[in-house]
């Protein structure tokens, strides 16, 4: 006679199972995880080398060309449209930039150099070398935005006005304060300060070590910036603050390598606009008309200024030699020549270049309001994508 000697679980035995079935339950789920992230990572390279591609079919297509959005790539057709790889909604922005270009030779073929810059709702990205290598990318910032989200978010800007004197018409530059205070919607605080006092104790007013006191820093509005220039301490607190994240706005004839006395300091930060400074210019045909020819959430809020084609009144003001590399919003009206030649506002990153000054001091409705979408905008792109 057999013995029945068998006996099930213990319940040890059966919560060292259930331990075990949990521990592979979660691994699995994190080596998922991991796959779609990687998967993610993945598709976003793709896009960022596809724009290298169709920016190399564009230049055959269009000599001349250093720049292009991936919104004219995606109108056009050189690039196809996708959904954002990570949320599945809505569509990347973004921008290809020729850095430089070394010809063919007869054992070489011509090869170039391209920033791409990636914008997509939480992955905001610069690739170089060729869609290889990236960095954290400080021109997307407000790609895609909302903008009811900015609007809860913004209600207090504070911004510091750095005006200047203009001596041969005993004028200063102060009037951005009440400009905004008509037009400011209640949301722009600013506080004015002459350039000199700035200069001489630039840490009093904006703060230092990334305390900053300010949102955003304008510089302008009087003709030549009445010939004044930052001194090299508060240019070199102006460049740790802008490489920080911080946003500026330059007016008419801060940055400029044309008369207007020697502004060198100044011109150290055009790179924070991304901005060629052409010297031996004589042409500033002046206008009073400007044209929107790119909309977003700059050209929507606080005010509707337009659609693109809109044609804007300003006090008759030029171009001094500026060339823009980054988003041209404005043009001048009667001006020849490229839209970067004849800018009337361009951005980057945090950061703007406005024609306003050239009046002395008189801005019109229309202006003023462009500079408050401005104002707002700018400091807008470090809200959405923290770094």
């Amino acid at each position: 006679m057999i013995k029945n000697n068998q006996k099930g679980f213990s319940l040890v035995e059966l919560l060292g199972t259930i331990v075990i079935l949990g521990i592979l339950s979660v691994s699995g789920i994190i080596a998922y995880s991991r796959y779609k992230d990687k998967a993610k990572e993945q598709a976003y390279d793709t896009l960022a080398k596809s724009a290298v591609n169709a920016m190399e079919e564009y230049m055959m297509d269009n000599p001349g060309t250093t720049s292009v959005s991936f919104e004219e790539l995606y109108e056009q057709e050189y690039l196809e449209k996708s959904t954002d790889p990570a949320t599945k909604e809505g569509q990347c922005e973004g921008k290809v930039v020729l850095k430089s270009s070394t010809a063919a030779t007869k054992n070489s073929l011509e090869t170039n150099e391209y920033d791409i810059h990636v914008c997509c709702s939480n992955y905001n990205y610069t690739y170089t070398d060729n869609g290889e290598l990236k960095s954290k990318d400080k021109y997307c910032k407000a790609y895609p935005f909302s903008l009811e989200e900015l609007k809860e978010k913004m209600n207090n800007i504070k911004v510091l006005n750095v005006y200047p004197y203009h001596s041969s018409k005993k004028m200063y530059g102060n009037q951005l304060k009440n400009w905004m205070d008509e037009y400011g919607k209640g949301i722009i605080d600013v506080t004015p300060v002459y350039i000199q006092d700035f200069n001489s104790n630039p840490e009093s007013y904006l703060g230092t070590n990334g305390n900053w006191n300010y949102d955003e820093v304008v510089f302008g509005f009087i003709d030549c910036n009445g010939n004044q220039d930052l001194s090299p301490k508060a240019a070199s607190l102006m460049d740790e603050y802008l490489a920080g994240g911080g946003a500026a706005i330059f007016g008419h004839d801060t940055l400029t390598a044309n008369g207007c006395g020697s502004h060198k300091n100044f011109n150290t930060l055009a790179k924070y606009v991304n901005m060629t400074l052409r010297s031996g210019v004589t042409d500033w045909k002046t206008s009073t008309k400007v044209q929107i020819i790119r909309s977003g959430v700059f050209t929507e809020y606080p005010y509707t200024i337009g659609n693109v084609g809109t044609q804007l009144t300003i006090p008759a003001s030029h171009v001094y030699g500026q060339e823009a590399n980054g988003d041209i919003w404005i043009t001048f009206d009667g001006m020849t020549g490229s839209d970067a030649n004849k800018i009337y506002l361009s951005t980057y990153g945090n950061n703007a270049f406005i024609q306003t000054g050239h009046s002395n001091g008189s801005a019109t409705p229309d202006e003023q309001k462009i500079i408050a979408n401005i104002i707002f905008y700018m400091v807008a792109k470090q809200y959405i994508i923290e770094e």
